[in-house]
């Protein structure tokens, strides 16, 4: 992650905003920018290269295609979603790129901890989110298998970083011991659930 831990929200609503900005300072975690809108936030994520990038599911603009662009432009940012807890609002969030999603619900200090730790190489996801991917792999006869559409099948690097993940290796552990950055786990755990149609990240941290 990026030195000093910086971060920039995205939420159309101000209070919201302010609130969780308190909690990130709590957490000695700098904001850079606070933005209202998705092309609001591309920009002020490319333009400061932060750690991490919250972004409220229901951001004017497009809240999607905002974590698409920014995982595209600015890959060392990792993305951070608010919303439902919904199933398949998640899995769409993690398939747009984004490194981790976070139920709004969750208290502020906890969304606050939970953000903290993505700066420690972990990635923040909830409960559910542990359990769509598990039940993904299985569904489809282990993480080798993919949906069957052509160019689907599991690289062998997403296949390892996918294998580690589901031994509780964090993002840090998986870099260390595939010997890559953990920018690129990021990268590869993202993909491989994209193509097994599942959420899911390295190092999840379970929020309540």
């Amino acid at each position: 992650m990026n030195e000093p831990r910086t971060a920039v929200l995205a939420d159309a609503k101000p209070a919201l905003r302010a609130g969780l900005a308190i909690a990130l300072r709590g957490e000695a975690i700098h904001i850079v920018a606070e933005v209202a809108s998705a092309d609001d936030a591309v920009a002020a994520a490319v333009g400061a290269l932060p750690g991490v990038c919250i972004i409220d599911i229901d951001l004017p603009g497009g809240a999607l295609a905002a974590v698409t662009r920014i995982s595209e432009s600015a890959p060392s940012t990792a993305v951070v979603a608010l919303g439902p807890e919904d199933e398949d609002v998640l899995l769409a969030t993690i398939r747009a790129g984004a490194a981790g999603y976070l139920p709004r619900n969750t208290s502020a200090d906890g969304l606050a901890r939970a953000i903290a730790a993505v700066f420690d190489g972990s990635a923040a996801l909830p409960r559910m989110g542990v359990d769509v991917l598990v039940r993904a792999v299985r569904g489809r006869g282990g993480p080798w298998r993919s949906a069957g559409r052509p160019g689907s099948a599991l690289t062998a690097r997403e296949v390892s970083a996918v294998d580690l993940l589901r031994r509780g290796l964090d993002t840090n552990a998986i870099a260390q011991e595939l010997s890559i950055s953990p920018v690129t786990v990021r990268r590869h755990v993202a993909t491989a659930a994209r193509k097994l149609g599942a959420g899911g990240s390295a190092g999840l941290r379970r929020t309540g």
